[in-house]
């Protein structure tokens, strides 16, 4: 099993908006966000969005899906 974490290219956000299709249907926003996954095999098992705001930045819509979890 191999393991890579790295920001998703905004070609790439569309692996997380798959991902997140089990957590409310999470749409992403390339403008204002970055997002970062971790990928098992080649495959994104978990993402965590960071949004910049006018007053801050927020780190949310961490997300493993079920077959993925507890893994450590």
């Amino acid at each position: 099993m191999t393991t890579e974490t790295c920001e998703l290219q905004q070609s790439e956000f569309y692996l997380a908006e798959n991902l997140w299709q089990q957590y409310h249907d999470q749409k992403a926003d390339p403008v204002h966000e970055k997002i970062f996954g971790v990928f098992v095999d080649g495959n994104l098992a978990a993402s965590a969005r960071y949004v910049k705001h006018t007053d801050g930045v927020e780190m949310d819509c961490v997300f493993v899906p079920e077959p993925e979890g507890g893994k450590g």
